[in-house]
């Protein structure tokens, strides 16, 4: 049982990892205006693709869950996600900033689509009495908790660090290893 618990756990910290990412620019897009000299337009369109990118991964998910299950596709969330953050830590030009955030997209879309379900089934594994309704709870708890910690954290640093461009991104590679090893060991539970 302590197993299925920490799967759940794992589950739910890879989710918070990933759906951090996804608000992790924003309070950032100022100094990328300033380096790159990006447009308004400029950055509506990498909004834009992080979105048709999540939008896309989202229809995605029950068709990939089917062939790896769900524990596969968190692990290719997080992949995702440590991907889209090398990305934007090492190439410094606009391409890196539509490439990272096309990846962020099909990262969130991703977890997002696959998590809370997951966290559902592992919680009904581990005590069939109060799983649902409490797994519910803390799997949306983390996604909106996470939507505010990214650019909380991503601001703090540009405050703080030298390179604000590059060190939120190392931050969250350094937590997507940690996610990945936690989901290596969490139990399958299955596909839609």
């Amino acid at each position: 049982m302590s197993g299925r618990r920490s799967g759940f756990w794992a589950v739910a910290f890879a989710f918070l990892v990933v759906m951090a990412f996804a608000t992790l620019p924003s309070p950032l897009y100022g100094l990328y205006r300033e380096r790159d000299g990006l447009s308004t337009l400029t950055i509506t369109i990498v909004y834009a693709i992080w979105a048709a990118s999540t939008i896309a991964a989202l229809i995605a998910v029950p068709y990939v869950a089917q062939r790896i299950g769900r524990r596969g596709v968190m692990l290719a969330s997080v992949t995702t996600m440590i991907a889209a953050a090398a990305v934007l830590a090492a190439w410094k030009a606009l391409p890196s900033l539509l490439v990272g955030r096309l990846l962020t997209g099909v990262a969130v879309g991703l977890a997002s689509g696959t998590a809370i379900t997951y966290l559902i089934e592992l919680g009904i594994r581990a005590d069939p009495n109060i799983a649902p309704p409490r797994a519910r709870t803390i799997g949306t708890s983390v996604n909106v908790g996470a939507l505010g910690i990214g650019p909380l954290v991503a601001g703090c640093l540009a405050m703080w660090v030298s390179d604000p461009l590059t060190v939120p991104y190392l931050v969250w590679i350094a937590l997507g290893v940690v996610a990945l090893v936690g989901l290596a060991s969490a139990p399958e539970t299955g596909a839609p």
